[in-house]
């Protein structure tokens, strides 16, 4: 077959290299907030969106539950650099669509 180019096989360095290259996405969210399913939609909609990313959960835990109310974190952070940042004070109340089919929505 003279149509296929040769090409080297990859070295271990060489997978490396492209591993450090990587973009890092990282999702930071509060523990007992109620924040999992805001983390699967974000996090499949990065990976569908860019399949080449590292994608890394950071789950943190409750703060400010001595004072009385729970302070709710979720951030999306991009190569070091928060992109998304949402404190919220009190739990978050999050309600699930089960039937989405009507709603004419292809995102």
């Amino acid at each position: 077959p003279d149509g296929i180019p040769f090409a080297p096989m990859m070295t271990y360095q060489k997978y490396l290299t492209m591993q450090e290259k990587r973009v890092k996405v990282t999702i930071r969210y509060s523990a007992e907030a109620g924040l999992r399913p805001f983390y699967l939609t974000v996090a499949n909609k990065i990976k569908s969106t860019y399949p080449d990313v590292l994608l890394e959960k950071r789950i943190l835990p409750p703060v400010g539950s001595d004072a009385g109310g729970e302070e709710a974190i979720f951030e999306v952070v991009v190569d070091g650099k928060t992109v998304v940042g949402k404190k919220k004070t009190k739990m978050l109340k999050v309600t699930s669509r089960s039937s989405r089919k009507s709603d004419g929505d292809d995102d």
